[in-house]
């Protein structure tokens, strides 16, 4: 019988020989028609987004055994020759290509992770006999960059990344604060639309100016997941809008519907 260091050790062999050998399709497919596009100028840029696509849908299902993904945002800006002062987490090219990541990687379980900020929160000016006017570039400079931190995290939250990596310890507060803030303030508008939806049973409703359907509700149980998750949310706080543990537990919407319809139907 295997022992448990041999089931972890044959574990970990998997998990590094499947993310060499996904890497190695995606940067076959994606450095090669960049390879082939720019020198030659055989395509555009249709041509390099539909290749890095494909590549990372066969390394999905190259690497099976991957727990998971991050993008490389600058990785992939300069393979689509963009230049230096455009590469950016929001450009448009990016979120296409995530979105692309989401579609490949969707129903697997493999999660993904956004890119990173390199723009540092670290003050210009060092030492201890500083100006007032250093002073305050020194506030300016990590303030703008703490800015420009959450206005990525958020944007990655909105397109559905949940995870991003950071590269300084002084960008966590920028993503703290811009996690738990995208959650605390949609919390009383969220809670009340998924009370009112399951009290319908599910039915299409009408809360205020939006239009709830079926097809909502998973979305709103991935609010309150995601948010517990992270810690910005309670499990009671989840709880408040007519779930039971188990049912938020489930993670799935249409079980908590089939379950409550069945449940219906024996009363």
């Amino acid at each position: 019988m295997a022992t448990t260091e041999a089931v972890k050790a044959k574990t970990l062999l998997g998990e590094m020989s499947a993310e060499f050998a996904g890497t190695m399709i995606l940067i076959l497919f994606g450095v090669g028609v960049v390879a082939s596009v720019v020198p030659a100028a055989t395509g555009n840029h249709d041509s390099i987004a539909w290749a890095w696509g494909l590549g990372v849908m066969l390394g999905v299902y190259t690497a099976g055994r991957m727990t998971g993904a991050h993008f490389g945002t600058y990785d992939y800006t300069a393979s689509c020759d963009i230049t230096a002062a455009y590469q950016a987490m929001r450009h448009s090219a990016c979120d296409f290509a995530k979105h692309m990541m989401k579609v490949a990687y969707a129903g697997t379980g493999v999660f993904l992770s956004d890119g990173a900020t390199t723009t540092m929160p670290v003050a210009p000016h060092k030492g201890e006999s500083l100006t007032e006017d250093q002073k305050r570039e020194n506030a300016r400079a990590v303030h703008s960059a703490w800015r420009l931190h959450a206005d990525d995290a958020r944007h990655s939250l909105v397109n559905g990344f949940y995870q991003g990596w950071d590269l300084h310890p002084g960008q966590l507060p920028s993503r703290y604060g811009t996690v738990y803030a995208f959650f605390l303030r949609s919390l009383p508008a969220t809670s009340e639309r998924l009370k009112n939806f399951i009290s319908k049973a599910a039915q299409a409703t009408l809360h205020g100016d939006t239009f709830d359907d079926a097809a909502t509700g998973q979305g709103l149980l991935n609010f309150f997941l995601r948010g517990v998750n992270c810690g910005a949310l309670t499990e009671q706080e989840a709880l408040a809008t007519g779930l039971t543990l188990d049912e938020l537990r489930s993670r799935s919407f249409l079980k908590i519907l089939n379950n409550r319809k069945a449940g219906a139907q024996k009363a």
